[in-house]
């Protein structure tokens, strides 16, 4: 995709982001802008639109399918440590100390997990699979998401120095096996966002993708997409098979529930090494020299008036300016 269109150009529809920001859909390389709330009937009728429009879609795409769409999500996802922890260079300078560690779903994956389930939460017949290239560890992530609602998951094991591009390649040799309908991918994970397997997938597939993505919906003809831009959000239409780059969803990622937890301790989880999807790891196009944690910040002042405030205010540009060097 990437800057063209692969669907039909349709009308743009009534109602667009919560935040009733500007909304544009790309219909001949051209953005059109929506006109404010004030001159579409306010949010109030915003949302009786908005229903109108939702209740249409859903007439037609039934026309078009059947009652059931049976769309298929795969969700890429990584193990990373948890925000919450305080991490430590490890001796060798080059990584972080693993030990005592808490993992976690990197945030944006869980967004995309997430995006995935609320189609599902609408749709009954959608699967949601989920796939991770990492060591074994890797595993806890995929029971998580699991419990949070996905119906499957598959481990593909692999050192932790593995390059972002032959794990692109490993996620390409599975999704060419489940065949999905719609991939999707954080942006970035959250421990080196560098925001390189997303697209290297889609290159490795040749399919179109679409990145900074917020919402997905299934349409006669594909699927429809729309992707956070400054000050507001595009909406773009392409065909199955599809990658799409989640940002954020609609709501926050679900907490698992105490039944699926239980459920996704029974569910087996298969496992596939690199040899077996053909890919043979390369030497690392680039390496950590070395990572060192930021400079702690030095004590605050704080300064008192002792009612002289122009004493103060003198006091208080001086330091920005010899001190802070802000001025």
């Amino acid at each position: 995709m990437d800057g063209r269109e692969d669907g039909p150009a349709r009308e743009p529809p009534p109602r667009r982001s919560a935040a009733r920001d500007q909304v544009g859909r790309h219909q001949g390389g051209e953005r059109l802008p929506l006109l404010p709330d004030h001159a579409r009937g306010g949010r109030r009728g915003q949302r009786r639109a908005g229903v109108h429009q939702a209740g249409r879609r859903a007439r037609a795409r039934r026309r078009a399918f059947g009652d059931e769409l049976n769309v298929k999500f795969l969700v890429c996802l990584k193990q990373v440590p948890d925000s919450t922890v305080r991490v430590k260079v490890a001796a060798d300078g080059k990584s972080i100390a693993t030990d005592g560690i808490t993992w976690s779903i990197s945030p944006y994956d869980e967004y995309a997990i997430e995006l995935a389930l609320e189609h599902k939460d609408g749709d009954p017949s959608t699967t949601v699979s989920v796939v991770t290239v990492g060591p074994a560890r890797s595993r806890d992530a995929l029971r998580q998401a699991l419990a949070m609602g996905c119906d499957d998951a598959t481990l593909v094991t692999a050192a932790d120095t593995v390059g972002g591009l032959d794990v692109a390649k490993a996620l390409a040799a599975v999704v060419k096996e489940a065949k999905p309908d719609v991939v999707l991918c954080g942006k970035q994970a959250s421990d080196d966002d560098q925001g390189l397997v997303g697209p290297a997938l889609a290159e490795a597939l040749g399919w179109p993708h679409v990145g900074m993505l917020t919402k997905i919906a299934a349409v006669a003809d594909g699927v429809e997409l729309w992707r956070e831009i400054e000050g507001g959000h595009e909406v773009w239409t392409a065909p199955t098979p599809v990658v799409g780059l989640v940002h954020k969803s609609a709501k926050e990622p679900r907490y698992p529930s105490l039944p699926g937890i239980m459920k996704a301790k029974k569910k087996e989880i298969p496992e596939k090494d690199l040899a077996a999807l053909g890919v043979t790891p390369g030497a690392p196009r680039a390496e950590v020299v070395a990572m060192e944690p930021p400079p702690q910040r030095g004590g605050g002042k704080i300064l008192k008036a002792d009612g002289d405030v122009k004493a103060l205010a003198a006091e208080l540009a001086r330091l920005l300016h010899e001190e802070a060097k802000v001025l």
